[in-house]
Parts: structure tokens; C-alpha cells; sequence
């Protein structure tokens, strides 16, 4: 039975993203949050538009607020909502290429420090549109979907599951079972027997080292001989 997710969201969050998420067919429920403004299973979200992230940062709140969100121990996403100002409405005027610059830095170093400090990713968001597309992806992926384990690679080379054989060989590491992997198949060193000991390789004689090749290479006969050997017991 698939299972659906209710989303909590703050009583103080714009009633037009609760209608805007509620059309898409998802579960919410607005109620009073002391930490954060969303929350999806054991997701987390704070949403501040880039004016309201300015001065959250200006007064200190911001890291207070991050702080909380890290004590959850849920994961955390900051969403900023907005670009950069160019236009101070206050004054009715273009700002200033140096305060722009210093907004842009601040941005810079929210999302450095909210991460690294706080363990809070921060993504910025053109539109509350945007944003709202990013809640139905994490409500749809939260909780109901584990985690894929990764799918090894799969030798493509002959010469890398040869190498991958030899170096499993005792005293054989890896930089010597590749090399012996290119100049040697299999039948070659199985045809050289005993000899194996006296094969040179990156400028030294295998040595013990073949001999344990030849033991890995031969193991069939040897299996053979001890079942001759307990047929006479």
C-alpha cells in the first residue's frame, strides 16, 4: 500500500504556496513550526525571499534559525527565493554596483556557511513557482523510494580480469598483474609449469611468487592428485 505523506507547513508561509502545493494533489497541513517552514518526512525546509534573507543575515536571525534546523538532526534545505536586487524601493532607485557586489557576496557566503557550519544545503530559486516544483519532487522522493546501491563496473578488458585474477595470487600486487596480464595469456603461463619461478617480470624473477602462480594455475591437477591419493586410503 503506497503511503502519503503529509506536508506540515508554517501558519506564517503565504496562503498562495499552501493552495499552489495542495493543487498538485499534495497532502498539507498548516500549523505553528518552531523550527523551520516546511517539513516533508524528515526533510526540513526554511524559505526566505532574497529580501528577507538579507536582512536575516544583517540582524544575525539567519544563523539562529540554521542553528535550530541542525538541532532537528532532519535533513535541512535553505530555499531562497529570487535573485539579487538591482532596484532599492525604498529610495526608488538603482543600487549601487558596490552594494550589489556585497549582496552577491553575502549570498556567496550563506551558502558556504550554511552548509559547512550547519550542515544546510541552500538553493536559490528563481520563483515561488520554482520552489513549489521543488516540494513535489522532495514529497515524491521522501521516504518512499530507498536509496539504489551503486552497480560496480563491469570489466570491459581482458587484460583487467586477467589482472584482477593474478592479483590475487600471494606476493602478486597489483602493478605486477597488470603487467604480467599484458604480456602473458593464460595458456602462456600455464605452458611454462615450474618455470614460472624464473619468469621475469618489471626487471626482477617471480621467484616464490611464480610458484604460487603455478599452484593457483595447476589447482585441477592438484585436486586430482588428492582425490587419487584418498581413493588409496
Amino acid at each position: 500500500m503506497e503511503i502519503y505523506i503529509l506536508i506540515l507547513i508554517d501558519v506564517h508561509e503565504p496562503s498562495i504556496l499552501k493552495d499552489k502545493i495542495s493543487l498538485l494533489g499534495i497532502p498539507v497541513k498548516v500549523t505553528p513550526l518552531e523550527v523551520g517552514d516546511y517539513i516533508v518526512d524528515q526533510i526540513i525546509i526554511e524559505r526566505k525571499d532574497i529580501h528577507d534573507l538579507i536582512n536575516s543575515v544583517q540582524s544575525g536571525r539567519l544563523w539562529s534559525q540554521l542553528y535550530k534546523m541542525k538541532s532537528t538532526e532532519m535533513k535541512g534545505f535553505l530555499a531562497i527565493i529570487g535573485d539579487i536586487p538591482t532596484w532599492d524601493w525604498n529610495k526608488q532607485s538603482k543600487i549601487s554596483r558596490e552594494k550589489y557586489l556585497y549582496y552577491k557576496r553575502m549570498l556567496e557566503v550563506v551558502k558556504v556557511r550554511s552548509y559547512l557550519s550547519y550542515n544546510i544545503s541552500s538553493l536559490v530559486f528563481p520563483s515561488n513557482t520554482s520552489f513549489v516544483k521543488f516540494i513535489e519532487y522532495v514529497w515524491n522522493y521522501s521516504g518512499r523510494r530507498p536509496g539504489l546501491a551503486p552497480v560496480p563496473k563491469k570489466k570491459t578488458s581482458l587484460i583487467e580480469i586477467k589482472s584482477d585474477m593474478l592479483s590475487c595470487v600471494p606476493g602478486i600486487g597489483r602493478k605486477l598483474a597488470n603487467e604480467i596480464a599484458k604480456r602473458y595469456s593464460i595458456r602462456d603461463l600455464v605452458s611454462k609449469g615450474e618455470e614460472l619461478s624464473n619468469l621475469e617480470v618489471l626487471g626482477r624473477k617471480l621467484g616464490k611468487r611464480g610458484l604460487n602462480l603455478f599452484k593457483v594455475l595447476n589447482y585441477k591437477e592438484d585436486l586430482n592428485e588428492e582425490r587419487k591419493n584418498r581413493g588409496k586410503n
